[in-house]
């Protein structure tokens, strides 16, 4: 952490004596492929806001396999779409929770026509708890072109516990539909049928 005189120009009026920072990370704790990175600042009453993100490749395996995940996270899941389908619709009310502050409390969002609806600005955080199901796992999908794709970049899944939080890049404009899928070792159970429409940002 260090002064910055170009930052300490811009806000005369805050203590700026830590503004630089620099962080080192472990890429081979990550899979290949496209990844986002993103910062968020909290201030000193206690509010949080996203102050931006940027996409970077990790290529530990080299360039070849580099290139192999970037062409696999475009491309269709292979037969998973007639059991993902196959699994019956959920409808109960989803645990949502959206921007930066993790003290917000989560709002119930409810299906319909078997569908969550979810709206949010680009640039922003969703959070979403799943029900836990005891000995079950959750698979998310993204659903593009009548094709089920892996999740798109910014988006992660806890599958054990339910919990997916996406905070989608710049230009990420429109409808996303995702499918969560609850599965045990005999296949899909159930699944989540989820759209979040993102807004441009203005500020």
């Amino acid at each position: 952490m260090s002064p910055r005189s170009d930052i300490t120009s811009l806000f005369p009026a805050f203590d700026t004596s830590q503004a630089g920072r620099g962080l080192f990370i472990d890429t081979r704790g990550y899979a290949d492929g496209t990844h986002t990175i993103a910062w968020i600042a909290t201030d000193s009453t206690g509010q949080a806001d996203g102050l931006g993100s940027r996409f970077f490749q990790i290529a530990n395996g080299g360039t070849a396999s580099l290139t192999s995940a970037v062409r696999s996270a475009a491309r269709q899941v292979p037969g998973a779409s007639n059991l993902v389908d196959a699994a019956p619709a959920q409808t109960a009310g989803l645990r949502v929770r959206r921007g930066f502050d993790a003290t917000t409390p989560f709002e119930t969002v409810e299906a319909t026509a078997g569908t969550y609806e979810l709206s949010t600005e680009e640039l922003d955080r969703v959070e979403i708890r799943l029900p836990p199901v005891p000995g079950a796992s959750y698979t998310g999908y993204l659903r593009a072109r009548g094709e089920l794709r892996p999740l798109p970049a910014g988006a992660a899944l806890d599958g054990r516990t339910g919990t997916f939080t996406w905070q989608p890049a710049a230009g990420f404009i429109g409808p996303y539909d995702f499918v969560f899928v609850c599965g045990d070792p005999a296949g899909p159970v159930s699944r989540h049928e989820v759209r979040v429409t993102l807004t441009p940002r203005i500020r």
